[in-house]
């Protein structure tokens, strides 16, 4: 069993965000985290709020708070 197979199994909340620009892109990102059923976010299409709220809410799923 691979690490993101684990980590899904396991249900371990991921974030995964994509830092890629430009014209050609990869997708290893998203191909990660659809492996392992993690929330995925592009950095270039989050506002800074964005990017907290996202963060808070997987705190809040996890702690309550």
């Amino acid at each position: 069993m691979n690490q993101t197979t684990r980590i899904r199994n396991e249900d371990v909340p991921v974030i995964c965000f994509d830092a890629e620009t430009g014209p050609v892109r990869m997708g290893h990102v998203r191909r990660l985290a659809d492996e392992m059923s993690a929330s995925y976010y592009r950095l270039d299409e989050l506002e800074p709020s964005g990017l907290s709220a996202a963060v808070q809410a997987v705190f809040r799923g996890l702690y309550g708070f």
